[in-house]
């Protein structure tokens, strides 16, 4: 959508760069104030379509422009009730249409491929020596239901889909089970499986409302980086104001909660803007938001290189808010392993602000037995050990810092080398 209003645009702008020439062939001999004037309007012109464009691109950012074409395969039946392999493609297609997020491939289109690649051998179905369409339908539920994987990514290949549902359902009892696999089909990759359970077949309908719903969570997930992404360039390019870049994110992180993309890079404008009440906010988001769903966070985190716990850590220590940091790093020890060292470390300054002294040594020795290079962590451990009155201690700190203290400003190690002299005697 975004890419036709350019093309739109561009076009756009062509037409009135051409009428300007024709102006200026035409009235060359006029008065340059007449010239000036086509300028102006021409401007003006331009101005509003980017004006419009602008105003569009909250909408066309959203998943709601630019459908996926989705395929549902006819489920493999190994129950007692006949026609659940017809009925859950049926409720599938249905409920995913009126999400408004697909376009469903229609049944018809399925099985002529299907049947094409049959007779052509292109893809091999046991007992497939079909004769005839009418006679491959017949034998529909045997002949798809027993389809291999690299048959189903060859049938979706030729059906341009974008996605695809294919499952079975087994019977247990009294219980009907189903199982679904969710694949993206450029990627050729399954995105996730999705199972339902049910004691009445007539509850299938109802049942399946709620898988259409695990399956846009899956799309949204899917999706959810690149329409980010875009949003963020079309920002920076100037193409779209902060105000509606900040509520596309937060319309796309209410969509997809179990991602934290979108508030990640809510984060960074945040930052850039010092909007600090905001990004306290947008951090308290993301960390909520880990809590509940872990999955894929640490490589999503590692890529953008930006800790939500550290920093949110850091906010409240500059707000005095200091239980709310304590709390906020003791999760991070918790739900954040790649980064144990850094919280210690920043677990024992905010101690150290609130006079908790035994503490900060706590946190610091288990920063230090991660970290033994660190020149401020092994100075602020000095400070704790004097606190204490453990001179002896505070000095062997304080003779890290000087073997870790390449770098450091000269009026620093002089100072600490002062206090060694101190503590020399004491010792």
């Amino acid at each position: 959508m975004i890419k036709k209003q350019r093309i739109c645009l561009k076009e756009k702008i062509y037409h009135y760069f051409s009428l300007f020439a024709i102006q200026n062939i035409t009235y060359q001999n006029s008065k340059r104030s007449f010239s000036l004037i086509s300028v102006l309007l021409l401007f003006l012109l331009l101005q509003s379509f980017l004006t419009r464009l602008s105003s569009a691109l909250p909408v066309s950012s959203s998943f709601l422009n630019e459908k996926k074409e989705i395929v549902v395969f006819t489920f493999r039946n190994n129950t007692i009730f006949d026609g659940l392999q017809r009925s859950i493609p049926e409720v599938l297609n249905s409920e995913l249409f009126n999400t408004g997020l697909f376009e469903i491939v229609d049944r018809n289109m399925l099985y002529k491929t299907v049947w094409r690649l049959a007779i052509s051998d292109n893809i091999k179905i046991d007992n497939a020596g079909v004769s005839s369409r009418e006679r491959f339908r017949d034998q529909e539920v045997d002949l798809f239901s027993n389809l291999r994987r690299e048959d189903v990514e060859l049938i979706y290949g030729y059906l341009d889909a974008d996605y695809v549902v294919k499952g079975a359902v087994n019977q247990f009892g009294d219980l009907i089970r189903g199982d679904m696999e969710i694949i993206d089909a450029h990627e050729k990759k399954t995105l996730d499986t999705i199972t339902f359970e049910i004691s009445d077949p007539k509850d299938i309908p109802a049942s399946l409302k709620s898988v259409v719903s695990q399956i846009v969570q899956v799309y949204y997930g899917n999706e959810i980086e690149n329409v980010v992404d875009a949003a963020v360039s079309q920002y920076r390019a100037g193409m779209v104001t902060f105000d509606a870049t900040v509520s596309i994110l937060k319309e796309l992180a209410s969509k997809v909660p179990s991602s934290i993309y979108s508030n990640m890079q809510l984060l960074f404008l945040f930052e850039e803007k010092g909007f600090k009440q905001d990004l306290i906010a947008t951090c308290e988001s993301i960390i909520l938001s880990i809590e509940k769903h872990s999955e894929g966070v640490l490589d999503i985190i590692a890529h953008l290189g930006v800790d939500p716990f550290e920093r949110l850590g850091e906010l409240y220590f500059d707000e005095s808010r200091f239980d709310e940091a304590v709390s906020v790093y003791v999760k991070a020890l918790k739900v954040m392993p790649v980064n144990i060292a850094v919280y210690y470390k920043k677990l024992g300054n905010v101690y150290l602000k609130q006079k908790k002294t035994k503490a900060a040594i706590n946190a610091f020795k288990k920063s230090v037995a991660l970290n033994s290079r660190d020149f401020d962590l092994h100075y602020n451990l000095g400070r704790a050990y004097e606190m204490v009155n453990q001179p002896d201690l505070a000095m062997d700190e304080y003779r890290q810092c000087l073997k870790h203290s390449g770098g450091t400003n000269i009026e620093i190690i002089t100072s600490i080398k002062e206090k060694i002299k101190i503590l020399a005697p004491i010792h």
